[in-house]
Parts: structure tokens; sequence; C-alpha cells
């Protein structure tokens, strides 16, 4: 988190209105938290649901559960997707996913960023909130902890 932090935007720094795509540096760090928090939250309602990341730079996000098919899919992805997926399709745009994968044993199915830009829902509006969040908390830290 020190590190997420230290990466977010100074809350003095102007961004002259600039809504773009947060640092890579922390969208990897935030895939990282993203993934590591579904895997705890889903699991202790699934047991046997694994979450994790994959890929080079942790951008493919994925669901395992060694019994997945079309029904346990649609079903975790409706749980996702609530509130029409808006929150979650922003989320997985925001932190830079590539791809999002539902696997199982004998099943695979996965969704582009293509996918995610149709979830979405005012993505700009999320992202400026994200990157002001992220701003707070980085001013907060940066007071506690004497930081510049």
């Amino acid at each position: 988190m020190v590190e997420l932090y230290r990466l977010a935007p100074n809350p003095n720094q102007s961004r002259g209105g600039d809504i773009g795509e947060l640092n890579p540096k922390t969208q990897k760090i935030m895939r990282q938290n993203f993934a590591s928090a579904l895997n705890g939250g889903l699991n202790a309602i699934y047991k046997s649901l694994e979450v994790r990341l994959q890929g080079e730079d942790d951008n493919t996000l994925v669901f395992y559960l060694k019994e997945m098919d079309d029904a346990s899919e649609n079903q975790l992805l409706r749980v996702l997707k609530d509130n029409n997926g808006h929150n979650f399709g922003n989320a997985l745009r925001a932190m830079a996913f590539h791809e999002l994968v539902f696997s199982g044993d004998n099943y695979h199915r996965s969704f582009s960023k293509t996918d995610f830009i149709e979830w979405s829902y005012k993505y700009e509006s999320y992202l400026a909130e994200l990157r002001k969040s992220a701003a707070q908390m980085s001013g907060a830290y940066q007071r506690n902890s004497g930081l510049p």
C-alpha cells in the first residue's frame, strides 16, 4: 500500500483537468490488491473458487473453479456485474486489465478490453473520482509519515 500511495498524484499537483489513465505501476499494484481482495472475499462464499492474476504484467484476471461451467460462470459474472456491471467494467478498465478469464478443468471463457468498455458507464467520471481518492490517500499518507 505504501508504494501505491507514493505513486498516486500529489493532491497539490495540478493535473490541468487531464483525465488520462493511471500510472502503469499504480495500475499493477491496484490489480494485485483487487485480485487479492476478490480472492479472499469470494473464497469465503465459494470455498473452491480461486481468483488469481496471470500474464507478464499481472493483467489477466482469472476466476478458477474446478467444476466451472456456463451456469456457474454466468452466476459469478452476474454477481460481479451487479448494478449493470458499471463499477466492475470501470474497475477493469481503470486498472488496465487486458483479459478476464473464467476457467475450470473442462471450461474456458474469456472477455477482452472491448467487453470492459461495453460494461462501463460514465468512465471518465469514475476515473476522476478514483484519481481524487488516490490523491487524498497519498496526501494523508504523506502527512502521517512526514514525507514531502
